[in-house]
């Protein structure tokens, strides 16, 4: 018939969704998507935000909560099947299913669903659950880092930033100062963190940077996590490495310029605090510091308590 698409059922593929649901992808045109997004009985979707797009969710099946967040600040609501929302773009949100019911929801994407770039990952109101975690007891290898791998590494550093709950002005005026530059990785002065999958692929979860100072010590230029990678330990062994590469170059000490959101993470990892200073992009923004010992004594005891099982490669 024409001017009319279908797509039968056994058509349909299913993917994972950036929170973790799970994806039947349904009929497209141009003006949207369709797609059915299902949670198993108590889990929790990732929180995430979208830049452009805007979703129609119909509740077909179970129940749930949904929080949302903006800048006029939050709030919970509870979904089961008959209920239908909006989602404006730009609107921080998360979804659990209830205690003893999964969740089926039928959502249009307005205009069509991009690709998994339009999400990005934020810190939401409860602790995820619904995540493959398939890689979660994968090797971990660290190497350094190529000139082709810098965009790859820019996206993760805003990704990364993102997820604390920055907004897009605050980050835009970040972007500029969380790049990776083409020297520092010609100089081998990046390492980055790769997880491999199940099929022996690997990807780029986590990665580090060092800045040469005129004193023969180093300041921490980056050190980001993917936000699908954020609590499974993964940014430990890379500031190992760092540590380990600052004493290689017979550095002594490692300044760390820490985002005030990290500061507990360089604490726990043995950093001493050195005061604050002046942030580099945002007028008026203190930003904590800590120092690492980078020694052959500070390394040692670095290794004790940072060290991971990966592998280390080139």
């Amino acid at each position: 018939m024409a001017g009319v698409t279908f797509l039968r059922g056994a058509d349909a593929r299913v993917e994972k969704a950036p929170d973790g649901m799970d994806v039947r992808v349904l009929v497209r045109a141009q003006q949207g998507s369709m797609a059915t997004f299902s949670l198993p009985v108590a889990a929790v979707g990732r929180a995430l935000r979208h830049q452009r797009v805007a979703e129609l969710w119909y509740v077909v099946q179970g129940s749930g909560e949904f929080w949302s967040a903006q800048d006029s600040g939050e709030r919970v609501e509870s979904i089961r099947t008959g209920d239908s929302l909006h989602i404006a773009p730009g609107t921080t949100f998360q979804v659990r299913a209830g205690a003893h019911d999964s969740l089926t929801i039928v959502g249009v994407t307005m205009p069509p669903w991009p690709g998994v770039d339009e999400a990005w990952l934020v810190r939401g109101k409860w602790q995820q659950s619904a995540i493959d975690n398939s890689t979660e007891d994968s090797s971990v290898v660290l190497r350094l880092a190529h000139c082709a791998d810098i965009q790859q590494l820019n996206k993760i550093a805003l990704r990364s930033k993102a997820w604390w709950g920055y907004d897009d002005a605050f980050l835009a005026q970040c972007a500029l100062e969380l790049g990776v530059e083409l020297a520092a990785v010609e100089a081998e002065l990046v390492v980055v963190a790769c997880v491999r999958g199940s099929a022996g692929e690997t990807t780029i979860a986590a990665f580090g940077g060092l800045e040469r100072l005129p004193d023969k010590s180093f300041e921490l230029s980056h050190l980001f996590v993917s936000p699908c990678y954020i609590g499974r330990g993964i940014g430990r062994p890379v500031l190992l490495k760092l540590i380990s590469m600052v004493n290689a170059h017979d550095g002594q000490t490692l300044w760390v310029q820490a985002d005030p959101q990290a500061a507990s993470f360089y604490t726990r990892c043995g950093g001493i605090e050195a005061g604050t200073r002046p942030s580099g992009s945002v007028a008026g923004r203190k930003l904590p510091c800590f120092t690492f010992d980078c020694s052959n004594d500070g390394l040692a005891r670095a290794a004790s308590a940072l060290a991971p099982r990966v592998q280390v490669g080139s």
